[in-house]
């Protein structure tokens, strides 16, 4: 017979009711899901209404609630590892069959911080029994979509199941690099996918393109012919000429020789990398990865061939406008567009050089400062720069904590969970650095920064900045306008200072398990208030990714482990921690 399922929330009042609910999600007869919520630190009702939650689930799910802190640790207790729930969390546990070891990811978790994640968590609790009633395709399995929106963390997808997706930008080819999904795709395309997993906090299933990616450069001899006029983006520059990006994934040679008529002796007195030019494809080799390309013989004035879509019925993969791309929720030509890395518009004025017929196919934005580090995944010359950089400028520094750590660890740690959660050179070195103007120098450190590690370094640096007035502002004062300046910061800005919260909550949570209350007693502001404010960030985050379209990517990745270390945090700050 199917369980009988009480459609109203069974508030837990003792240990003995804690270690009840335990036994249910390990029993191996259970077959319906179990929901349990939970309170956050000093409160006495959760946000979220486990009883209006009860009856919108009806028999899919019996609910139960966790109020006292006591209660939450026996249950941590009596559940098996990775699968406990405290703090103001909400957790969902699945069937477990017998013998089997029980996987976080199968028993989802949402983190409830504010009224609006109340909300949220109710929805897409909601639609995540919905899915389980009306599965998605089979993870691992092909399946086939339409394309609803194009956003810089990628294309968001209908399914003919009638399931939304999301492919990140990071899954829409094999070949390449792509900063916006609009490059690839467009609203309205249809397109093949493989299915991966669901994930219950978007509410949607991810998915992946690259296994049906055309190979790009089967691709280009498809659409263009040897001697026919195209365009492409200059992608690196060496002594013997330069290599011309003509799709992801493909670039052509554009040797020294093939630049003008006449002698070169440095090849970026003509061409910069980011240039967008015309020139010649003056031979392809498919099968060897091979092609070469010509500035020489452009005709001023001739238009060339249409940019090529990557696959078949897609954009073009150089927009018409820099930044601006067909049916995307996020285009436009706004400052914290720009400052995510928009490419900026050349200008159509004729490089200004002694090339002749050069001139008409290239031109040359300003020469960026020599020092910026490369915006791509390796790290070099620039980031062992600033690794020295911050040791001088920070290496007497320690820690507020009772063993003396030095100030650098933090720094490093910083960048470091930065470069794993999708940053490139920039973005690491920025970390390094990020305290940089707020302790370190102020106005003139920032100056410093522009000249040794480039505007856009130093931009990101100012951009996680609290102040950089001594003596600063009061702690409340300031953390409220810190708040206030996160609804406006881009992406870049958006993953460092999560990087940053999360390793200082994370300190916390260490130190709190070691030293106890004595942790409090170092920092300015009392526990009360240190503990608001973690609880704001996360809040403050979450609400910036949804409006800058990048739920789901590699920031929110971030934000999603920081709620769950400042939910260990409050907990732990609740009582004394266990043995």
């Amino acid at each position: 017979m199917p369980e009988e399922i009480d459609h109203t929330a069974r508030w837990i009042q003792s240990e003995a009711e804690a270690q009840e609910l335990a036994a249910l999600v390990v029993d191996p007869e259970r077959t319906s899901m179990l929901i349990c919520v939970t309170t956050q630190n000093a409160a006495s009702r959760p946000l979220l209404d486990p009883d209006a939650l009860a009856t919108a689930l009806g028999d899919r799910a019996q609910v139960w609630v966790v109020t006292d802190s006591t209660h939450a640790w026996a249950l941590t207790e009596a559940l098996p590892p990775k699968i406990d729930v405290y703090g103001g969390a909400v957790r969902a546990w699945q069937p477990i069959a017998a013998g089997s070891t029980p996987y976080p990811t199968d028993h989802p978790q949402w983190t409830v911080f504010t009224e609006g994640d109340a909300a949220k968590a109710h929805d897409q609790i909601l639609a995540y029994a919905e899915m389980l009633d009306n599965p998605p395709p089979a993870f691992g399995t092909k399946a086939y979509g339409l394309v609803t929106a194009v956003r810089k963390a990628g294309a968001e997808i209908e399914l003919t199941s009638g399931h939304p997706a999301f492919a990140s930008t990071g899954h829409l080819i094999q070949h390449g690099d792509v900063y916006h999904a609009g490059e690839i795709l467009m609203p309205g395309q249809e397109v093949t996918v493989k299915v991966g997993p669901w994930h219950a906090q978007a509410g949607r299933v991810s998915v992946s393109l690259r296994d049906f990616a055309p190979d790009p450069w089967e691709r280009l001899t498809e659409v263009y012919g040897v001697g026919d006029l195209i365009e492409g983006i200059v992608s690196e520059i060496k002594h013997f000429g330069a290599f011309v990006e003509l799709m992801p994934g493909v670039e052509g040679l554009l040797h020294k020789s093939k630049i003008v008529d006449g002698f070169v002796e440095y090849v970026d007195d003509f061409v910069l990398p980011g240039d967008r030019i015309t020139v010649r494809l003056l031979s392809i080799e498919p099968y060897e990865r091979k092609a070469e390309v010509s500035t020489i013989d452009v005709p001023e004035g001739e238009t060339p061939e249409p940019p090529a879509s990557v696959f078949p019925g897609g954009p073009p993969w150089i927009p018409d406008a820099p930044g601006v791309f067909p049916g995307a929720e996020d285009n436009a030509p706004s400052a914290d567009d720009a400052a995510e890395g928009a490419p900026t518009d050349p200008g159509n004025e004729p490089a200004q050089n002694d090339a002749g017929s050069a001139a008409a196919a290239v031109s040359t934005p300003a020469a960026p400062t020599p020092t910026i580090p490369s915006d791509d995944a390796t790290t070099g010359p620039a980031f062992a720069a600033a690794l020295a950089f911050m040791v001088e400028h920070h290496g007497p520094q320690v820690r507020k904590d009772l063993v003396g750590t030095p100030y650098v660890a933090h720094l490093m740690s910083v960048s470091a969970l930065v470069l794993e959660h999708g940053g490139n050179e920039t973005d690491g070195v920025a970390a390094l650095l990020h305290d940089a103007i707020e302790d370190a120098g102020g106005a003139e450190m920032e100056g410093i920064l522009t000249e040794r590690f480039g505007p856009e370094v130093a931009r990101i640096v100012r951009a996680v900045s609290d102040t950089d007035e001594d003596p600063k502002p009061p702690w409340r004062a300031r953390k409220e306008a810190y708040l206030e300046h996160l609804k406006s910061v881009d992406e870049r800005a958006l993953r460092v200072s999560a990087a940053d919260k999360l390793h200082n909550a994370r300190s916390l949570v260490a130190d709190l398990r070691r030293d106890g209350d004595l942790l409090w007693e170092r920092f300015n502001a009392p526990k009360d208030d240190q503990l608001w404010i973690y609880g704001e960030y996360a809040g403050a985050f979450d609400a910036r990714l949804a409006e800058l379209g990048a739920e789901g990517g590699r920031t929110a990745e971030l934000v999603e482990l920081l709620r769950g270390t400042i939910a260990e945090l409050q907990t732990l700050a609740s009582q004394d921690a266990p043995a």
